[in-house]
């Protein structure tokens, strides 16, 4: 699981992460999302609704080579644990959306499950959403505070 940080960048200032570095403080304040480094996101702010907010999703990692044929790399724990919805659902930097080799950029929100994966919203229900959704439904479900608000409708 991975925590929904923006619609846009998963460092949401479009500046990726050196190798060895840790975040700084206040490099996230372009965060759309909801869950992002340093977030002190509260219910009151998800103006879109918590019904129409991702918070949480499933990822299967960006790297193949496990005696089973799934991943071996998901998240670097002592970093970040956050993604961007940019690449939509199984999207080229995931398993099983086509990645086989090392990018420095987050596999994005993918799943082994035909089809899609799950996320959370903000309201704690939890929905298997397409991988064909429409990408603009997709960025408008990842902001909280976009204007946009799909209640159920997605």
């Amino acid at each position: 699981m991975s925590a929904v940080s923006n619609s846009i960048d998963f460092t949401c200032n479009g500046v990726m992460p050196k190798l060895g570095r840790f975040e700084a403080a206040g490099r996230y304040r372009g965060a759309d999302g909801v869950l992002y480094n340093h977030s002190k996101t509260r219910v009151a702010h998800i103006l879109d609704g918590t019904s129409s907010t991702l918070i949480v999703g499933e990822i299967t990692g960006w790297e193949s080579g496990s005696f089973d044929g799934t991943n071996t790399v998901g998240k670097f724990w002592i970093s970040w644990n956050a993604d961007d919805t940019s690449a939509g659902i199984n999207g080229p930097f995931s398993l099983p959306g086509g990645s086989d080799k090392f990018y420095f950029r987050d596999g994005g929100f993918s799943s082994f499950h035909p089809g899609g994966c799950n996320f959370t919203l903000a309201d704690g229900s939890v929905h298997f959403l397409n991988e064909t959704m429409n990408q603009t439904v997709l960025s408008a479900l990842t902001t909280r505070a976009g204007g946009e608000a799909y209640g159920s409708n997605f």
